[in-house]
């Protein structure tokens, strides 16, 4: 099916109106009942099939966090460009923006937003000896090398080292 830029917009409308399609806090999120009712919906308001709307959605999403990490990686620190994009539906999906936003976890009573990053390898690191498997998991994000250094090696005179591996 091709999408014009006008129906790709509409669709987008119609998808910020159903919060329960993208909003994680949202009662409904979870009820799968309430959310194909609700593709099938947007699917006879647009004149279109439910499936094709979910697959533009997803495209369009996909290509929106695609935008948004051009923006962090040509405009952070050091870089005097700011990156301007002219996609023309970015706009239209900043509501996503709260729903891309890394949520704070807790575990065992203990808030991981309110840890340095330090702190948080460091309990990264006690989580998986209690729980007896590997921390890189948890930080894929870095190397190994760095994972150590972050700690401070503190760890490493008392266990085994490949254990965290």
């Amino acid at each position: 099916m091709e999408w014009s830029r006008d129906l790709v917009l509409q669709l987008v409308d119609v998808y910020r109106a159903n919060p329960m399609l993208w909003d994680p806090t949202n009662p409904s999120y979870k009820d799968r009942n309430k959310k194909c009712d609700a593709w099938k919906a947007i699917g006879a308001k647009l004149n279109v099939d439910r499936l094709e709307a979910m697959k533009k959605i997803d495209t369009l999403t996909a290509q929106f966090r695609r935008e948004l990490r051009k923006m962090k990686d040509k405009s952070g620190s050091g870089s005097d460009e700011v990156y301007k994009g002219n996609w023309f539906a970015f706009n239209s999906l900043t509501f996503l923006m709260d729903k891309m936003k890394p949520r704070s976890t807790s575990d065992a009573g203990m808030k991981v937003s309110n840890m340095s990053y330090r702190q948080y390898l460091l309990y990264i690191v006690i989580v998986c000896v209690v729980c007896s498997h590997s921390c890189m998991e948890h930080v894929p994000d870095i190397s190994a090398d760095m994972f150590w250094a972050s700690c401070g090696r503190a760890l490493s005179n008392t266990h085994d080292r490949k254990h965290f591996k």
